[in-house]
């Protein structure tokens, strides 16, 4: 605990897992300054067969009123070796846990479009990219 006098000096993670990847996607107009019209967070474990997912943890934003953790679709997804009938069922799942907006931004058809798309691209990069 702190108190209010003293200073937050670090904060210490934990070293992800070996065989992990993690990457964030951001679709928006502009520069890194630019609030995301869509952004989704992943990291992706593989297990030792390097086939099957050990641990997949997903996170998106601008598609809600507060950023969202996705722990349905982890679920469905953990244990799983990655196929395109899982991640079409995950970017299906996804519709049902999003509440998009139309705003100056995007229009809320653009987004419910682009977010299941993006986290189809985000598992599966990770999963390329995963170090073996």
């Amino acid at each position: 605990d702190r108190q209010h006098d003293e200073l937050l000096a670090g904060i210490k993670l934990p070293q992800p897992p070996q065989r992990s990847r993690d990457i964030y996607i951001k679709v928006g107009r502009r520069s890194a300054t630019e609030v995301a019209i869509v952004g989704l967070a992943a990291r992706v474990a593989l297990g030792e067969d390097e086939k099957r997912v050990e641990d997949v943890r997903l996170a998106v934003c601008s598609v809600s009123p507060m950023p969202k953790r996705l722990y349905e679709i982890e679920r469905v997804i953990n244990g799983q070796e990655i196929s395109d009938s899982l991640l079409d069922e995950a970017g299906d799942m996804l519709l049902k846990h999003i509440e998009p907006i139309d705003d100056v931004r995007a229009s809320k058809k653009y987004r419910s479009m682009v977010a299941p798309r993006i986290l189809k691209q985000a598992i599966s990069s990770c999963i390329q990219n995963v170090p073996g």
